[in-house]
């Protein structure tokens, strides 16, 4: 009996210890990323890599890193924050690395102000930083407590937000593949995976904006039907397909909003309107009266002849495309963006380049 209640006790403590160490390791997770002084308790609740940009559209490629930090007073006296109050520095170095408030576009601002005893602050803190490296984040209490005087420090473990570096490059495929999709008609098994623009709508867009284009720009006399402005929308998207060459490159991602810039070469209506043209006057150099109808009627004739051999051209304006994020998926509006530089993604690919 005696060796059956000690085997009890036994199993009893094993339990009570697991528990309590699993307890422990809790608390110490708690801990990661957080320290304190006897005025004030700094957290970095997360983190993002992102490629800041501008609202004029200039961006780069530096690494950047946008700390979530959340600051509570646990003094007895208010405190002042700004970003000012923060900065990083590197293992082994002693030069302050102040943050970043240059680029803002897509970053919501760290107003700072006031922090009242007792109440906490969370603000976004952006800093350029070289990812291979080791940083601690550094914050100075700002309060006429004798306990200001110390800085609160908070290691970066930058291994947590390696997954978003990865996603940097997600507009780049998700302006990829809206350009195969919906303006040169291919398939793309991205688009479903990173664009949340609705496909059918946007094709819609593109092709009204092609109609418009040809029936103000190509034809002046022939009034096309529109089975034929189909069978012509059709035609020079297949050939673009075919003849246009793109290149796309991203230069901001602040995880919401991101900038991407292209260059190209594809059908130029210039190019194109030219040859009609000279389709135009061999009909009329061939007839014994003057019908600019018939001429047109005949140059469309011609119209696929004309994509395949006219010459290429490129944009007059830089491409700088706008993408929201939207559901989990990137939006690419042609209508809504910054400087309006979206349109000129449209006006391109449907042949307005030179």
């Amino acid at each position: 009996m005696k060796k059956k209640n000690l085997l009890a006790l036994i199993v009893l403590l094993v339990v009570v210890m697991s528990g309590c160490g699993g307890k422990a390791m809790s608390n110490k997770d708690k801990e990661v990323g957080t320290s304190k002084n006897k005025i004030a308790e700094i957290s970095i609740e997360n983190g993002t890599y992102v490629i800041p940009f501008t609202e004029d559209g200039e961006g780069g490629s530096d690494t950047y890193i946008a700390l979530d930090v959340k600051v509570k007073n646990i003094g007895k006296e208010q405190q002042y924050l700004s970003t000012d109050s923060f900065a990083l520095f590197e293992k082994g170095e002693d030069q302050k690395i102040t943050p970043d408030v240059g680029y803002r576009t897509g970053i919501e601002n760290f107003d700072g102000g006031k922090l009242s005893a007792g109440k906490n602050l969370n603000g976004t803190i952006l800093f350029n930083i070289d990812s291979d490296k080791e940083y601690t984040l550094s914050y100075s209490p700002s309060s006429i407590s004798e306990d200001s005087k110390n800085d609160i420090e908070v290691a970066i473990d930058l291994s947590k937000y390696e997954g978003t570096k990865k996603q940097l490059d997600e507009p780049k495929k998700a302006l990829d593949a809206y350009i195969d999709v919906v303006l040169l008609n291919k398939e793309n098994a991205d688009y479903d995976k990173y664009v949340s623009t609705d496909s059918d709508v946007a094709k819609e867009t593109v092709k009204k904006a092609f109609t418009k284009n040809f029936k103000n720009n190509t034809v002046y006399s022939y009034k096309p039907t529109d089975e034929e402005l189909t069978t012509f929308f059709n035609k020079f998207q297949e050939i673009e397909a075919k003849r246009a060459t793109y290149k796309t490159n991203v230069i901001g991602n602040v995880g919401k909003k991101a900038l991407v810039e292209m260059t190209m070469k594809g059908l130029s209506n210039e190019a194109i309107n030219e040859i009609f043209g000279e389709y135009k006057d061999e009909y009329i150099d061939q007839s014994d009266t003057y019908d600019s109808e018939k001429s047109e009627q005949y140059a469309l004739t011609k119209y696929t002849e004309i994509l395949e051999k006219s010459d290429l051209g490129e944009p007059r304006n830089d491409l700088k495309i706008v993408l929201t994020k939207k559901d989990d998926k990137w939006d690419v509006s042609l209508k809504s963006n910054m400087d309006g530089t979206n349109e000129y993604l449209l006006r391109a690919f449907i042949g307005g380049v030179e």
